[in-house]
């Protein structure tokens, strides 16, 4: 009699196979929920938008598309102004429009731990400014300048104050009518030249 051959055993076959199957499904799909995870909590993060609310730690941010996020910001956030000069949370306004460059630390994507803030409505920079003295005010004066109108100048007492020989003078050496060349941060939006650093009165 030939010896018959071994009758495989379907049912347990098939179970053991199934079995498999859904254990790869589920350590494929936790897998992937996390990985899904992890790249919405700690992707990185570009926006912009208008800052709706400042409370000197954090900005509240609503994007261009209407979306409201919280930025944190802390001792390594580099903050700078539109022509990349250095500034603080403190001169971030309400309004003020920003670029944010960071990670996010939500999966919905609400929250950004910020690495850079770039305010683009403080519009200061270094700037040197011709013109004439118009008025003087209790601070300085107000300069009307080659080109671009209007400006307030603020003296402190790191100002120098030189006249065309570029021998030092005081402040009330400094007369209306007087043409002036003035160094200093500019302000280009509330057109101001705070703490300039040099006075040359060529009047005098």
């Amino acid at each position: 009699m030939r010896a018959g051959k071994p009758r495989l055993r379907g049912g347990e076959n098939m179970k053991k196979t199934t079995k498999r199957v859904i254990l790869a499904s589920t350590v494929l799909g936790v897998g992937l929920v996390a990985s899904s995870t992890f790249a919405a909590t700690n992707g990185a993060a570009a926006i912009q938008g208008k800052i709706s609310a400042n409370d000197g730690s954090s900005l509240t941010i609503t994007t261009v598309k209407n979306k409201s996020i919280n930025v944190a910001i802390d001792g390594a956030t580099k903050l700078y102004q539109k022509f990349f000069g250095k500034t603080a949370v403190s001169d971030m306004q309400k309004g003020d429009k920003v670029l944010v460059r960071g990670k996010w630390t939500d999966q919905n994507r609400t929250a950004i731990d910020a690495k850079v803030v770039m305010d683009m409505s403080i519009q200061k920079r270094h700037a040197v400014f011709h013109g004439t003295v118009q008025s003087l005010t209790s601070e300085g004066f107000v300069l009307q300048s080659r080109g671009r109108g209007q400006q307030t100048v603020t003296i402190t007492s790191s100002t120098k104050l030189f006249n065309k020989e570029r021998s030092s003078i005081t402040e009330n050496d400094i007369a209306v009518g007087n043409k002036v060349v003035v160094a200093g941060v500019w302000d280009r939006t509330n057109k101001t030249i705070e703490d300039a650093t040099s006075i040359r009165d060529l009047s005098l």
